[in-house]
């Protein structure tokens, strides 16, 4: 048994004070940047950065971009794009550094939109239309960024508990369980469907799907030790049919105490998991999928592990 062990706290020494831990500081400390692995176009890339009250990331130095290496496996969009002759950020600021791979950019087409190499950090214009992972921006809060980004998060595992997969490479504040990365972002979600877009935006993954006790207990302890009550996770009642979205076969549930679940209910449909811990409402339930607790209502996201 490994002894209770902190994972994470509300600010991590080497983070910038106005950024989330989850988030990437810039090199003057006045933006925070989120990336995305997901794959969308240029305009819904924008419009999800927007969604995040920020915009794709503008770049003004090479100490910038050169921090920004090998924080993607694939090339990614950022924020700057052809206006008639002109480059411009999507932020409004002045495009006043490049740093374009040789023969870049080129003209012709619809190649109005700016990808950063992956390895080497160098800038292309490519075709607005095709989907790549991205990178937001937004900027950075002073203080103490928990009031603004993220509750205050102190994640623990409980000594009762062993993971059940080697821990060594499992992203901070995150759960990782047989060959899969667990985790709750900062957003609160009004929708299923919002929540299950963010996480495949934001990770490349989906809304969890949870098969075994033991995932269960180390979940609700990343739950509740995040701050997060509530999350909305992968499974839906489909057909009269309980089912999760990821198409793995439901084989372990937790409802709530004296929680009985209806599959032929069509109202409440969406599969939610609360993590009051000690109280009778810790557990399972299905509930609308808009729900009207969009201030209290995160995601808890699956991913696979990246293998080294």
């Amino acid at each position: 048994m490994s002894t209770l062990l902190l994972l994470f706290t509300g600010i991590l020494a080497t983070a910038n004070a106005g950024c989330s831990p989850f988030m990437i500081e810039s090199a003057d400390g006045k933006m925070c940047y989120m990336m995305y692995e997901g794959a969308l176009s240029f305009d819904q890339a924008m419009e999800m950065c927007q969604e995040e009250q920020g915009t794709l990331a503008a770049i003004h130095d090479r100490t910038q971009n050169e921090k920004l290496l090998g924080q993607f496996d694939n090339d990614y969009f950022i924020g700057g794009t052809q206006l008639g002759k002109k480059w411009t950020w999507t932020d409004g600021s002045a495009f006043s550094y490049t740093h374009w791979a040789a023969g870049q950019p080129r003209k012709g087409g619809n190649k109005r939109c700016v990808k950063v190499d992956s390895v080497t950090g160098l800038w292309s214009n490519v075709d607005c239309s095709i989907t790549l992972p991205f990178l937001c921006q937004l900027p950075s809060i002073p203080g103490d960024p928990m009031t603004t980004w993220a509750p205050s998060r102190k994640l623990y595992f409980n000594p009762l508990f062993d993971l059940s997969y080697p821990d060594t490479d499992c992203p901070t504040a995150s759960v990782c369980h047989k060959g899969m990365v667990y985790t709750i972002p900062d957003p609160y979600f009004s929708t299923w469907n919002d929540a299950q877009q963010y996480c495949k935006a934001k990770f490349n993954g989906q809304l969890a799907s949870i098969h075994d006790d033991d995932l269960e207990k180390q979940l609700h302890y990343l739950s509740y030790e995040s701050g997060s009550n509530t999350a909305y996770i992968g499974g839906r009642i489909e057909n009269g049919k309980f089912v999760w979205s990821d198409g793995t076969p439901v084989d372990y549930t937790h409802w709530v105490d004296m929680y009985t679940p209806n599959y032929s209910d069509s109202q409440l449909t969406c599969l939610m998991f609360s993590a009051d811990m000690g109280d009778s409402t810790t557990g399972w339930y299905f509930e609308t999928c808009t729900t009207q607790m969009q201030d209290t209502t995160n995601a808890l996201c699956e991913y696979p592990m990246k293998k080294n």
